[in-house]
């Protein structure tokens, strides 16, 4: 594993360092081809700033570690590079993680991770129960536009979740004791028919 950990860091490395010279070259030579930008808000400045300077530093230890790499025997398998750029790239590429969480939070992503599902939660029977009794446009009024959490909430996690065409997903809930079927379909989190 040890002799394998070596390469596997250069190859990841090279990668990383190609897609950082293309966007750096990409972000040198947009201004060439393009018309004066529109200033821009102070704070894209910063960050924009903040994203070439990193790049900048991730693209020279690629360079030293391209020419470390060039300057060893082919022959070597397990070289070594005098200077061990992978601490230099780990902090790199945790500050990039950083950045990019950054951006996140900043575009409406959730700052902290979602909460797991409870997978043991069961149907709840007895809320299910009235709506077998009512008429197909009594129990659409009920639920029109309730979202997959509201019918969640209130009915517990379905027996089956089936996708159908379009889009749709189908909620089934079981009566085991009449063998009824209570269906909800959803599109894009939305109720958008009930039959039971």
């Amino acid at each position: 594993m040890a002799s394998r950990s070596p390469v596997l860091l250069y190859a990841g490395c090279l990668a990383l360092g190609g897609v950082a010279g293309g966007v750096l070259g990409q972000a040198l030579l947009a201004p060439a081809r393009q018309p004066p930008p529109v200033p821009a808000p102070a704070v894209a400045a910063t960050r924009s700033a903040e994203e070439l300077e990193l790049l900048q530093r991730l693209a020279a230890a690629m360079d030293r570690l391209a020419a470390a790499l060039a300057a060893a025997p082919a022959e070597r398998r397990d070289f070594n590079p005098p200077a061990d750029p992978a601490p230099e790239l780990a902090l790199v590429l945790q500050e990039l993680r950083a950045l990019a969480r950054g951006s996140m939070t900043r575009a409406g992503a959730p700052e902290a991770p979602l909460p797991v599902f409870n997978t043991s939660l069961e149907p709840d029977r007895a809320a299910l129960a009235p709506l077998y009794e009512q008429d197909y446009d009594a129990r659409y009024r009920a639920h029109r536009y309730w979202t997959t959490d509201q019918v969640l909430d209130r009915y517990g996690v379905p027996d089956y979740m089936l996708p159908q065409d379009a889009g749709v997903l189908r909620w089934a809930y079981e009566d085991p004791v009449t063998e009824n079927w209570m269906e909800f379909d959803f599109y894009q989190g939305i109720v958008i028919r009930v039959d039971g």
